[in-house]
């Protein structure tokens, strides 16, 4: 394991006491042939933190476009934020006034929602098919 710097910081395949930021893992095999993935850590809870699910649905899933959202309006302000399958931020999805997300701009794949108000963080996997 690596950090943003390039700095090695672990030979284990487990990476522990991280912080926020980037890391890249190079793994080797026997016949000396290698591969790497670079993971950006963008939140993450403790054991000692108490998670509070949001109960949003997102639907149909797979989608072609547009997003159904069902919650309570009890949360109060709610922000989704769509990733790519490789974790990069792709922008904010505002819900308009039927709750739905529109998805059209984004091509067929995998997309990870994070779903944010004030209190929880509640992430879901979305699939886009044209």
């Amino acid at each position: 394991w690596k950090d943003s710097s390039g700095k090695l910081i672990s030979s284990s395949q487990n990476l522990t006491n991280v912080t926020f930021g980037s890391y890249e893992i190079i793994v080797t095999d026997n016949n000396g042939c290698s591969t790497s993935k670079i993971f950006n850590i963008s939140n993450f809870i403790t054991k000692n933190e108490e998670l509070k699910v949001l109960n949003i649905k997102l639907f149909p899933n797979p989608t072609n476009g547009l997003l159904n959202i069902e919650y309570d309006k009890d949360l109060g302000s709610v922000d989704f934020l769509i990733y790519n399958e490789n974790g990069k931020f792709i922008k904010n999805l505002p819900l308009n006034n039927n709750n739905q997300i529109d998805l059209s701009e984004c091509f067929s794949g995998i997309y990870f929602i994070k779903i944010i108000n004030k209190d929880s963080i509640q992430w879901e996997k979305i699939i886009v098919l044209r």
